[in-house]
């Protein structure tokens, strides 16, 4: 459901073009919801070995973040807006 969720997050961000802090989310929400199927799974498999595989996935989901708001706030100084309709 949460996938779901995100998933129409990027496709109305992305049809809508105007909020890139939106799309940001949704992609972010996606990130998430995978490492958390993942995350069920491994706890009814009963696995340990996995935390480590899921710590580093958390890891990246958050640099990716990171690196994204950094772009924002770049492309913020350069065109004083966060709308996507300059770029087209």
């Amino acid at each position: 459901m949460l996938m779901m969720i995100a998933l129409l997050g990027l496709v109305v961000s992305s049809y809508i073009r105007k909020v890139l802090i939106a799309l940001l989310i949704a992609l972010e929400l996606l990130l998430l919801s995978a490492v958390l199927a993942n995350m069920s799974t491994y706890l009814i498999l009963d696995e340990s070995t996995a935390q480590v595989l899921l710590a580093l996935i958390i890891t990246l989901a958050g640099s990716e973040t990171s690196i994204a708001l950094a772009l924002i706030v770049h492309y913020y100084q350069y065109t004083s807006t966060v709308s996507l309709e300059p770029i087209n």
